[in-house]
């Protein structure tokens, strides 16, 4: 499993985090379908509230965010929390397939999950 906190960025709603790493050369390229993991967790916070999204490598790359040799893959992403309203049809589209693997884990509150909950 692969962990990023995702960033709050002043000019739009959601929130950035960075899906990379660097290759032989140093140089940064988006994580490929061949890399030995098989989920993407992104933790987010907005003032009171938490969650976290668990992607799994399938969904990443049906999303064209892993690279394969039908994508370029990407190096960052956009994430919407269920708290989050969107600005446009593309972050709608994107934020209903994202909460199918969103999980708010309230601040200084126990949260039960089960594994048929995460991985279903």
């Amino acid at each position: 499993m692969i962990f990023r906190k995702a960033k709050i960025t002043p000019a739009k709603n959601g929130q950035f985090v960075t899906c990379w790493k660097r290759n032989g050369e140093g140089i940064t390229q988006p994580f490929e379908s061949s890399d030995d993991f098989e989920f993407l967790m992104i933790a987010v916070e907005s003032g009171n509230r938490s969650g976290v999204f668990i992607f799994p490598k399938k969904v990443l790359e049906a999303q064209k965010i892993v690279m394969n040799e039908l994508s370029r893959g990407k190096r960052g992403i956009r994430v919407y929390p269920s708290w989050d309203t969107t600005a446009s049809r593309q972050a709608d589209k994107t934020q209903k397939w994202q909460l199918e693997h969103f999980f708010e884990t309230p601040i200084g509150k126990s949260v039960t999950v089960s594994e048929r909950d995460l991985f279903s």
